[in-house]
C-alpha cells in the first residue's frame, strides 16, 4: 500500500597505496594509510576498491575502470598515497615501476593527474573528491630521487570536485610511525559525525600545520556546487511518527491533521482510506470523513507509518435529495427513476417492501408498487417514498394448452422481464395441423415462419421484422414454429420483444417434450430438427 521515492546516496571510492618502489626509495606508510582510509570509507557507505603497489599499466587501468563506474553513483572519491611529482607544471602519480633518468622521463613513466581530472569532469552532476597524500620528504640526493621529490604544482579542481593535497604546492609531506601525518589527521576527523567535508578538511589542515610546526600546509581547490556534503552522518534514530490528534477526531465542515516524528528533516506521505493523497507536508487539510494515516520517511530511507486515525467531518449543510424523474410516476413497461443529491458522498438504498433492489441513485423496475429511497451522508439521513405505476406489455400467446401451462407456470425462466408481461393465452387444439386456426389470424397479422432451430437467431432489426413486435403467438405445425407478429409503431418495445424471443427459444427444447404429441411425432420432430437450414425462410 505504501511506497516512497526516497533512496540512500550511492557512493563509490578507489583507494590506492604505493609503497614498494623499485628504483626510488620505499615508503613507510602508504599501504597502511590506504587500508585505514578504505575501512573508514566503508563505514560511511562507500563501495570501495583497494589497489596496492601498482605499476604504470595497472595504475592507468584502475583509474579508467573507476571513472567508468561513476555514472552509477552520486558521490565518487579517489584517494592516493605514494610518491607524487610535477613536470612542466603538470602533476603526476608515480607507479612502483617508475624509471627516471632525465626529467622528461616523468611524463613517460608516470600517470598524469590531469587524465583523472578529464575523465571525471564529464560527471558534472556528481560530487567528486580527490585526496592526494603524496610528495613524501627524503634526504637522498641522487638524480632519480630529486626528480620525484619536487612536490605537486598548483592545480584547479575539475567541475564539481574537491581537490585535496596533503601539502602546499612544491612542499613536502611527512610520514610518522603509524600513518602519514596528513592521513593520520584525516582518519581522526573522518570519525566526526555530521561535519561538512569543507569543515573537516579545514580541521585536518590546522592540525597538520600545528604538528609539523608549519612545515607542511595542506591545501584544497574546490568547484563543488554545494558545501553541504557530509562524509559521516550520525546513525539515525529509530524513526517514530504519530498524529497529534490521536486515534479519533471530529471536525465541523473541515479540519487539519498534524504529523510529527522524533527525527529531523523527514518527509511525509498521507493516506486516506488506504489511498495516497497528493499532500507531502506534515499537515493535512481534510473535508471528508474516513481513516487517515501518515508515513514519515528519513533521508536515510527509513519509512514508518503512524497509527491510523478515524476522522468524522460534520457538515453544517443538511442533506438534500431530489427525484428528478418528473411526476406522475406512470410508465409503460419500464420505469426509470433518477435522483440527485447535494453531497458527493451520499449513500443510496432503494427498497420495495423489505427487499433492497438498488444501491445506486438511479434504478429501473418493471413492477408497479411503493418504493422507498433511504439516503445518507456523514451526518444526515433522508427517506422518500414514491408510488410507481407500470403498464405491463399485453402478450397474446396462441399455442396448445399444454405448451402454455409449461411456459407460463415454470419457474425456471422467471426474471424482471416476466414481471412486465400481461400474458393472455389462446388455446389451440392439440393437433398436428393447425392451419385452419392460423388462417383465421392472418387477416390482421403478419406471419413469419421460422424453423425451430433458427428461432435463436431471430433479429428484430431484419428487413422482414422492421415493424417492432408487440404481440406474439406460437404453435407447432410440421416441425415449424409460427410466430405471429402484429405491426406496432412503439419502438420502446424492441428490447423487450427481443428478450422474450430469446427467452422462448432457450426454453423450447425443454418445453417440447410436454406437448401431447405421440411418441412417433416427437421422434420425427427431433430427427428433422437436426437437418434444419440455418437460414430463416419467410412467408407472407
Amino acid at each position: 500500500m505504501f511506497c516512497s521515492n526516497t533512496k540512500a546516496e550511492r557512493r563509490i571510492a578507489l583507494v590506492i597505496g604505493n609503497t614498494n618502489y623499485k628504483s626510488v626509495p620505499v615508503l613507510l606508510n602508504p599501504i597502511k594509510d590506504a587500508r585505514d582510509i578504505a575501512d573508514q570509507l566503508r563505514g560511511t557507505g562507500f563501495d570501495v576498491t583497494e589497489a596496492y603497489d601498482l605499476n604504470y599499466q595497472s595504475l592507468k587501468e584502475e583509474i579508467l575502470s573507476f571513472t567508468e563506474k561513476i555514472k552509477y553513483y552520486d558521490v565518487a572519491l579517489f584517494y592516493y598515497a605514494g610518491h607524487g611529482t610535477q613536470y612542466l607544471g603538470n602533476n603526476y602519480l608515480v607507479p612502483v615501476d617508475v624509471n627516471i633518468t632525465y626529467s622528461s622521463d616523468v611524463a613517460l613513466s608516470c600517470v598524469p593527474l590531469h587524465s583523472l581530472s578529464q575523465l571525471i569532469n564529464k560527471y558534472e552532476d556528481k560530487t567528486k573528491i580527490i585526496i592526494l597524500d603524496a610528495c613524501r620528504s627524503y634526504s637522498e640526493s641522487d638524480n632519480n630521487i630529486a626528480e620525484i621529490n619536487k612536490g605537486f604544482a598548483i592545480a584547479e579542481a575539475p567541475s564539481g570536485t574537491l581537490l585535496c593535497f596533503s601539502t602546499s604546492p612544491g612542499g613536502k609531506a611527512y610520514e610518522s610511525f603509524e600513518n602519514g601525518l596528513y592521513t593520520e589527521s584525516l582518519l581522526k576527523y573522518m570519525m566526526y559525525p555530521d561535519t561538512k567535508l569543507i569543515d573537516l578538511m579545514s580541521k585536518v589542515r590546522n592540525e597538520v600545520i600545528e604538528k609539523s610546526n608549519g612545515l607542511q600546509v595542506p591545501w584544497e581547490s574546490t568547484s563543488l556546487r554545494s558545501n553541504d556534503f557530509i562524509l559521516r552522518k550520525s546513525p539515525e534514530l529509530t524513526l517514530k511518527v504519530n498524529i497529534s490528534e490521536g486515534e479519533k477526531a471530529e471536525f465541523q465542515d473541515q479540519g487539519v491533521l498534524h504529523a510529527f516524528s522524533n527525527v529531523k528533516d523527514v518527509s511525509y506521505e498521507w493516506y486516506y482510506n488506504g489511498k495516497k493523497t497528493n499532500t507531502n507536508a506534515a499537515e493535512l487539510k481534510i473535508r471528508k470523513t474516513g481513516t487517515y494515516q501518515a508515513i514519515a520517511i528519513t533521508s536515510g530511507g527509513q519509512k514508518v507509518a503512524s497509527q491510523p486515525i478515524s476522522v468524522k467531518v460534520k457538515s453544517s449543510i443538511p442533506l438534500s435529495v431530489s427525484i428528478i424523474t418528473p411526476e406522475p410516476y406512470r410508465f409503460e413497461q419500464i420505469a426509470k427513476i433518477k435522483t440527485i443529491s447535494n453531497k458527493y458522498n451520499t449513500v443510496y438504498k432503494w427498497y420495495k417492501g423489505d427487499k433492497l433492489i438498488s444501491n445506486a441513485p438511479n434504478f429501473t423496475t418493471y413492477e408497479s408498487g411503493t418504493y422507498l429511497l433511504h439516503a445518507e451522508s456523514e451526518d444526515y439521513k433522508v427517506d422518500k417514498t414514491i408510488n410507481i405505476q407500470v403498464k405491463p406489455i399485453d402478450l397474446n400467446l396462441f399455442c396448445p394448452q399444454s405448451f402454455a401451462d409449461v411456459f407460463i407456470k415454470n419457474d425456471d425462466w422467471k426474471s424482471n422481464f416476466k414481471k412486465a408481461l400481461n400474458i393472455n393465452t389462446v388455446a389451440l387444439p392439440e393437433t398436428k395441423n393447425v392451419s385452419d386456426e392460423l388462417d383465421k389470424l392472418k387477416e390482421d397479422m403478419d406471419l413469419i415462419m421460422i424453423k425451430s432451430k433458427s428461432l435463436k437467431t431471430l433479429n428484430v432489426s431484419d428487413k422482414q421484422t422492421k415493424s417492432y413486435l408487440y404481440c406474439f403467438s406460437m404453435v407447432h405445425d410440421n416441425n415449424y414454429y409460427h410466430v405471429l407478429a402484429k405491426k406496432s409503431t412503439f419502438k420502446k418495445h424492441k428490447k423487450q420483444t427481443d428478450a422474450l424471443l430469446r427467452l422462448i427459444s432457450d426454453r423450447y427444447d425443454k418445453i417440447i417434450d410436454h406437448h401431447n404429441y405421440t411418441s412417433t411425432n416427437i421422434e420425427e420432430y427431433k430427427a428433422s430438427k437436426t437437418q434444419v437450414d440455418a437460414k430463416v425462410p419467410v412467408k407472407g
